[in-house]
């Protein structure tokens, strides 16, 4: 699975997510944030400082995994692809 179909996977799950729990501000705002990670990864942004003001490793741990594991363990994923994508960026301008 690419890193898109990653994002794009968590997408979905979290927007079903979110409508078992509607008003959930935690929920919406990892929606928002992963909207955000496929428009960078699809070249749409490029406001990649940006990444350093993900946290949906934080709000996953706090607020989604007593609610649903499987989407947690997803978000999980996309929390990895955030911190390899941060990496990348360091070592962009390492160069």
């Amino acid at each position: 699975m690419t890193r898109s179909d990653i994002f794009q996977t968590a997408l979905a799950q979290t927007e079903n997510l979110r409508s078992r729990y509607p008003g959930d501000t935690a929920i919406q705002s990892i929606i928002i944030q992963l909207q955000y990670l496929i428009d960078l990864e699809n070249r749409k942004r490029s406001d990649r400082d940006r990444l350093d003001d993900i946290i949906i490793g934080v709000l996953t741990v706090r607020e989604i995994e007593p609610l649903d594991e499987r989407v947690a363990d997803l978000l999980y994923e996309v929390d990895e692809q955030v911190e390899l994508m941060r990496n990348e960026g360091k070592s962009r301008f390492a160069e």
